[in-house]
């Protein structure tokens, strides 16, 4: 009888708990920022280098009209510095964007699932916030901004 008692109990506790509305699952705090970034860098990286370019061409001829050079002087300023040193830098810097959002993803995710008791958010491996781009779309789930301009600081 004592035994059936306890089972009964036991189901009973089951069954309520069973029964509870379960609660939605969210990151406490602001703690999806580093994936959140990381995640943009994977995905946005490879446009970074296709559209790098795009971005010296743009970037040189801001520059040249900044400084007052003749089209001439324009012309061989984006052939000769365009093409051999600021289009191969700009694309490799889309590359380490890529690999930085790599290296950040697993701390990301750390930071995702850790019940931490600090509000410790890690440096950013590669941020684009303040670079100026092609296209900068604000979002909050995941920062669109590609074909950024590494370079060139307020350019634009």
């Amino acid at each position: 009888m004592q035994l059936r008692g306890r089972w009964y109990l036991v189901g009973l506790l089951v069954v309520a708990v069973a029964a509870r509305e379960p609660r939605p699952a969210y990151a406490e705090g602001d703690r999806t920022a580093t994936l959140r970034r990381a995640v943009s860098n994977v995905l946005l990286g490879p446009l970074d280098v296709a559209l790098s370019p795009v971005v010296t061409v743009q970037a040189l001829e801001i520059n040249a009209r900044a400084a007052g050079y003749p089209w001439p002087a324009t012309a061989a300023l984006e052939l000769l510095g365009g093409g051999g040193w600021f289009l191969p830098l700009t694309a490799v810097t889309g590359v380490i964007r890529m690999w930085s959002g790599f290296a950040e993803m697993p701390v990301g995710l750390a930071l995702l699932v850790s019940k931490s008791f600090t509000d410790w958010e890690p440096a950013p491996f590669f941020e684009v916030r303040e670079e100026p781009a092609l296209v900068s779309c604000p979002n909050p789930v995941i920062p669109v901004k590609f074909g950024v301009n590494y370079f060139g600081g307020s350019a634009r």
